[in-house]
């Protein structure tokens, strides 16, 4: 998969690129979460995991407002990190700060994900829903689906890079294996 961000990379007028777990308004993954003196969770909100690659929010444009972003230090093995929203801070600690905090990933018995970062709010599955909010993991700490979705920033017009970042992804590809590229406004759309 690292080879596939090199190779976006590479393509003139790619400025950044990450992997992810999920495409925002197309596909979603959550999984059960536990905060420690926290009853109800699924009261407060519906969850929504993400998980990207280190450049996962400058490539996305979303803001660290508190703390930061996960990097290339946070390994499979280190120990466990998390980002979360803006909204989802509020909604689990009112008037705390969130950097620090623990939240437990899949299971009650899960280890600690440490909250290290507090991300702008960002909408993933509804544009309306003011009770959805998201949290980041590495990619490295949790494991990728088969085909990772690549998401690469442009400068200029995304549309025409479109046919120039397919191209070059799919030499990456084996056999008929296939690379499907879109601008994310038309996704959204």
């Amino acid at each position: 998969s690292e080879r596939f961000l090199i190779a976006a990379r590479e393509v003139p007028g790619v400025t950044h690129a990450t992997l992810a777990a999920t495409i925002p308004f197309w596909s979603n993954e959550g999984r059960g979460l536990w905060v420690p003196g926290v009853d109800s969770i699924s009261r407060k909100g519906r969850f929504i995991l993400q998980a990207g690659s280190p450049d996962y929010f400058t490539t996305m444009g979303t803001r660290i407002v508190r703390g930061r972003a996960f990097d290339a230090t946070d390994r499979k093995g280190g120990p466990n990190v998390v980002v979360v929203s803006e909204g989802m801070a509020k909604a689990i600690w009112p008037g705390q700060d969130a950097p620090g905090k623990c939240v437990r990933i899949g299971a009650d018995t899960a280890p600690c994900s440490t909250v290290i970062g507090v991300a702008e709010e960002m909408r993933t599955r509804s544009l309306t829903d003011t009770r959805e909010y998201t949290y980041y993991i590495p990619a490295t700490q949790f494991d990728l689906p088969m085909e990772p979705q690549l998401f690469a920033r442009v400068n200029g017009d995304a549309a025409t890079l479109v046919d120039d970042l397919r191209t070059r992804l799919q030499r990456e590809l084996p056999g008929a294996a296939y690379a499907n590229t879109m601008t994310l406004g038309r996704l959204i759309d």
